[in-house]
């Protein structure tokens, strides 16, 4: 049943942006080689860029399918992507509701949510698919996790082509460049994430760093090392092993003890992003190409299994699992907040589970392979991203595309400042070193079209040889490069048909 609620017309007296003293933040960043980094764009230049359309829908309903529910532990799981409520005092919540007021008076609609909950988050494409395969026009667009996302691209006629959407403009800097880029699949756009996901603005994957634990081992340099490009998966790994003790001395190391780092063995494939290596890329005509099976990628492969499964220097959720219902949750972060861990490799939301940690912590991004490598690269969890989707079943383009821009403009300028300058830096962060990090962070996130769609189990194949301590590369990838082509050749014949 559709839930409904309209955004009262009332005119929040407090903007956000004031209260946190950066009013021309945005999340478009630029970094240079050396992590320096520009913020752009600014508000009058954004503002430039976004053109209220001159129109009036008469009160019109826009649904779109929304994730919420109030039975998850994460406290970043408390929000939606597009639900708010009214003026709560919170930041994010507030900044949202804000954004939803301005869209609907603007254009004179009324802005709706059919919710989907779900601690697994994965019913959001089930639900999407029964409403087009219904041929039901109930919502006009939806957000899916990318994780399931694939569920709906595997199948014709169930998505719309968002660049068929003569309104909108996926070309704007409210909309994820890189993921436009990346999810562009034989001339269409099928999905698109930007500022208006919030949950995608939860997911780019990090380290957050004990300073009490790099102190004690005379650990000083964290931030300068960033600075320098000499932060690398050969610093990181000599850090973890400078820390790592037996706490208790009883010869045994388990979750008493003192890592280097808390981490699951499959972020091997955000290790091989983050050193800057791709499944699957664009060319210079669009095509997207294999690029995995390269000297690169068994060189990388062959440094970080080993690494990753060293039950000496580093703790994995996978060896705990069945020990707790959130391992991450009721291990990995009691352990960091105790000063147990150095690092914990993990994504931007646990920040809100650091708030009333006693020890001071830092961000940094993810280690590159090398120094010779030219930038840091984020990879974000999309097992908690979001992606936009228009269904087969929308009957009111020209609508979408302005509502949808407006959405994504207006979290531009609001929601995601509030979440970064308000929650992450004033809440959580104790440093202005840390907000040069973030900066660099979230200016370096990458997509790959391979986490989507996992032609021929390419993504996951890879991913196992972290689980399975499986350092041949070369040999598991061919036995599946066959059928990894295949796939794609399957998926570009469908959009083509």
């Amino acid at each position: 049943m559709k839930h409904t609620h309209r955004f009262a017309a009332l005119i929040l007296a407090l903007l956000l942006l004031t209260s946190c003293g950066s009013a021309e933040v945005t999340s478009e960043t630029t970094a240079g080689d050396n992590g320096s980094v520009d913020t752009v764009p600014e508000e009058t230049e954004t503002r430039a860029e976004y053109i209220s359309p001159d129109v009036t829908y008469d009160g019109a309903e826009f649904c779109i399918l929304d994730y919420q529910t109030d039975d998850y532990f994460w406290q970043a799981a408390t929000y939606s992507d597009i639900h708010a409520d009214p003026d709560t005092g919170e930041p994010i919540n507030d900044a949202q509701y804000k954004r939803n007021l301005t869209v609907e008076e603007e254009l004179d609609i009324a802005l709706t949510t059919y919710p989907v909950g779900g601690v697994a988050r994965g019913d959001n494409a089930k639900v999407f698919r029964d409403l087009v395969m219904a041929d039901e026009d109930t919502i006009d667009a939806g957000f899916v996790f990318g994780t399931i996302v694939k569920t709906l691209l595997a199948e014709p006629n169930l998505l719309q082509d968002i660049r068929s959407i003569p309104t909108m403009n996926p070309e704007a800097s409210w909309w994820e460049a890189a993921s436009v880029e990346t999810f562009t699949l034989g001339g269409e756009l099928k999905m698109i994430t930007g500022d208006v996901s919030l949950y995608t603005t939860f997911s780019p994957i990090l380290y957050f760093f004990n300073k009490e634990v790099a102190a004690e081992n005379n650990i000083t340099d964290c931030y300068d090392l960033v600075r320098e490009g000499k932060w690398t998966l050969d610093k990181m790994i000599e850090y973890c092993t400078l820390v790592s003790s037996d706490l208790n001395g009883d010869g045994i190391m388990d979750q008493n003890d003192r890592y280097g780092i808390a981490h699951q063995r499959s972020l091997l494939n955000d290790m091989i992003f983050a050193a800057d290596q791709r499944f699957v890329m664009p060319d210079d005509k669009g095509n997207q190409q294999v690029v995995a099976n390269c000297e690169r990628m068994i060189n990388i492969v062959e440094k970080c299994v080993p690494f990753l499964n060293n039950k000496d220097i580093t703790i994995a959720a996978n060896d705990y699992t069945s020990k707790y219902s959130n391992v991450f949750y009721e291990q990995h972060i009691p352990m960091f907040q105790n000063n147990q861990l150095l690092f914990n490799f993990q994504q931007i939301l646990i920040s809100f589970e650091l708030r009333e940690m006693e020890s001071d912590y830092g961000l940094m991004p993810q280690p590159k392979y090398d120094e010779a490598q030219e930038k840091y690269v984020t990879s974000i969890s999309h097992s908690w991203a979001t992606l936009l989707c228009i269904p087969a079943t929308n009957r009111i383009p020209e609508m979408t595309g302005q509502v949808l821009d407006a959405l994504g403009y207006y979290s531009q300028l609001y929601v995601t400042p509030a979440f970064i300058d308000t929650t992450v830096r004033h809440k959580s962060l104790r440093d202005e070193d840390s907000e040069e990090m973030l900066e660099i962070i979230l200016a370096s996130k990458v997509y790959d079209i391979a986490m989507m769609y996992n032609w021929g189990n390419l993504y996951s194949n890879i991913q196992n040889l972290g689980v399975s301590n499986n350092t041949g590369f070369a040999s598991v990838y061919a036995k599946m490069e066959s059928a990894v082509l295949t796939d794609m050749e399957k998926a570009l014949a469908q959009l083509e048909g």
